[in-house]
């Protein structure tokens, strides 16, 4: 994974440069009438009016601060936490994107943020699908994980292993099981500490 985590803040950045060098001028040019054709997004759109430019930045500099702690903590560490954190970064960036080419969509538009959003989707999609598999156990790491789990014959069937949840919390943190398995809208939910 750490092959990947410096990208994350490089692509960012890319992103964020179009939105910064064009957000005030297209808000002041394009806002009244977008809320004039979309009057339910006007509660939405309206702290955008007065954006300047040094103002966007200064928001996009804090979140850049922000996401380099993250980074420096997923490289520097071996702690799941940091590497769960990064990856939610990297999904909710991904996201972001798909939200900025949608919203340009529906005002039919550019927007000062479109074109990089079209072109960091794809490497940002790859990223998310190259870094799944580090976050995830097969079931021979699972069945191997030491501990005193529940058991579910519907899934030792299913998958080859007794129970899901409790041996990838415990896995994951390295530690020991703190909350077994918990069921919640067809859902399972363990909780796991790392040792120490």
């Amino acid at each position: 994974m750490s092959t990947y985590i410096w990208l994350l803040p490089v692509i960012f950045m890319f992103h964020d440069m179009e939105e910064i060098v064009g957000a005030e001028k297209w808000i002041r040019n394009n806002l009244d009438s977008i809320i004039a054709a979309h009057p339910r997004a006007e509660l939405l759109l309206k702290v955008y009016h007065g954006v300047t430019t040094a103002g966007f930045a200064a928001a996009v500099y804090e979140e850049l601060i922000v996401l380099i702690a993250v980074c420096l903590a997923a490289d520097l560490t071996d702690v799941t936490f940091f590497h769960g954190l990064w990856f939610g970064g990297l999904v909710g960036f991904t996201l972001h994107l798909i939200i900025h080419i949608g919203q340009a969509a529906l005002i039919r538009r550019y927007i000062p943020c479109l074109i990089t959003s079209v072109i960091s989707l794809p490497p940002s999609i790859i990223l998310v699908c190259k870094c799944v598999p580090m976050l995830t156990f097969d079931a021979n790491t699972l069945r191997a994980t030491a501990g005193r789990f529940s058991h579910s014959d519907f899934v030792e069937a299913a998958v080859g292993v007794d129970n899901i949840c409790e041996r990838a919390a415990v896995c994951a943190s390295g530690g020991t099981l703190l909350e077994g398995k918990t069921v919640y809208d067809g859902m399972t939910f363990a909780l796991a500490g790392e040792p120490g």
